[in-house]
C-alpha cells in the first residue's frame, strides 16, 4: 500500500526519480514520450504543475508507428516469399502439365500414324493443328497432307 510522506520531496530528486523511472525503459517509459518526461521536468524546475501542458497518452506514437511499419515490413516479406514459392511450385505444376500433355498427345498422334482414326480426331480436337503439327515435328512423325497446307500456310502468312 502507498503511503505519501510527510516531509517536502527537493525539485533535484523529484527530477532523479523522474528521470529513472524513465531511463529504466519500463511501464513509465511506454507511457511517456521523451519530450513529454522533459516537459514534466521543465514544469517542476518552474514550480508548475507536474502534468501541465503534458499531452498524457499511453503511446509514445513515433515508437508504435515504428513498431507497426516493422510489423508490415516482416508480414509483406513473409507473404511476398510465400507468394514466390507459389508461384515456382505453380510453374513446376504446369511445366509437368505440359510435359504430361505433349506426351499423351504424342501417344495419340503415334496411334493416329498407326491408322487410329479416332486417336487422330481426338488429338486434333484437343491439341488443335498447330499443336499436332509441333508435336509430329518434334517426335518425328509423318505430316498429313493437310498439316503440311497448315505449316505452308502460316509460313507464307496467309
Amino acid at each position: 500500500m502507498l503511503k505519501k510522506s510527510t516531509t517536502m520531496c527537493s525539485k533535484d530528486a523529484e527530477i532523479k526519480a523522474i528521470e529513472n523511472l524513465f531511463n529504466m525503459n519500463g511501464y513509465f517509459a511506454e507511457y511517456f514520450s521523451e519530450n513529454e518526461v522533459e516537459h514534466m521536468i521543465q514544469n517542476i524546475k518552474n514550480d508548475l504543475t507536474f502534468g501541465m501542458g503534458v499531452l498524457v497518452s499511453s503511446v509514445d506514437h513515433d515508437k508504435e508507428v515504428a513498431k507497426l511499419e516493422q510489423k508490415v515490413s516482416e508480414v509483406t516479406a513473409k507473404y511476398e516469399e510465400k507468394l514466390a514459392q507459389q508461384k515456382d511450385n505453380y510453374k513446376a505444376s504446369a511445366d509437368s502439365f505440359r510435359i504430361q500433355a505433349k506426351h499423351l498427345g504424342a501417344g495419340l498422334l503415334k496411334a493416329a500414324e498407326n491408322g487410329d482414326k479416332e486417336a487422330a480426331d481426338v488429338a486434333k480436337s484437343w491439341l488443335g493443328m498447330k499443336g499436332v503439327v509441333e508435336i509430329k515435328l518434334e517426335f518425328g512423325y509423318k505430316l498429313t497432307q493437310e498439316e503440311v497446307s497448315y505449316v505452308m500456310s502460316n509460313l507464307n502468312g496467309r
